[in-house]
């Protein structure tokens, strides 16, 4: 793999840098009094984590347009309340997956 930021993977380096991002965004926005909307901003990896779901159904919810998010550079950032919501919403009834 290539290398970036001090030995870092180039994946690992631009996860970092649009975590710079979103917490300079947080901080701009909530110093200025504007939106709070932006101080609930998620990487796909942190709510993975947070969460305990796949990136690629993250993926998904956000292409699909089911759940809040934008593309900064090459990465989603989610918004997430809007997955909170999403994931206590009722499930349509059917067969189950398995």
């Amino acid at each position: 793999m290539l290398k970036g930021i001090e030995g870092m993977t180039t994946m690992q380096s631009s996860t970092l840098m649009i975590k710079m991002v979103v917490k300079l965004f947080q901080t701009w926005y909530s110093n200025a009094g504007g939106i709070t909307m932006l101080k609930d901003l998620l990487t796909v990896t942190e709510a993975t984590e947070r969460f305990g779901l796949s990136g690629g159904f993250l993926r998904r919810l956000l292409r699909q347009r089911r759940i809040e998010g934008r593309m900064m550079g090459n990465s989603w950032v989610i918004v997430s309340s809007s997955l909170e919501a999403h994931l206590k919403s009722e499930r349509k009834k059917g067969r189950p997956l398995s």
